[in-house]
């Protein structure tokens, strides 16, 4: 019978260390959440400018690509106006 109880002890230490070692951990990360939260991401505008260039640059890029062939009419029309103009002036 005092097997059983001295197991007990036994099974009640190991649980005991594992409760600690579990509440440690809920604290490490309870720490780590409060230090790095989502809202920390979203008010830091740090490099908020770079990221608009790039967007802008991007989408002009996109826009230059689709409309390649009127934009290269328009400036030939354009040159071509002009040649003619100069050469009366």
């Amino acid at each position: 019978m005092s097997n059983y109880k001295d197991k007990g002890k036994d099974y009640a230490r190991s649980r005991g260390v594992n409760m600690n070692l579990k509440n440690k951990i809920d604290k490490v990360l309870i720490d780590i959440k409060n230090k790095f939260t989502i809202s920390d991401f979203a008010e830091d505008n740090r490099g908020m400018g770079v990221v608009e260039v790039i967007l802008i640059i991007v989408v002009l890029v996109g826009l230059a690509v689709i409309f390649k062939s009127k934009i290269t009419s328009i400036v030939n029309t354009l040159f071509s106006k002009l040649t003619s103009k100069i050469s009366t002036f």
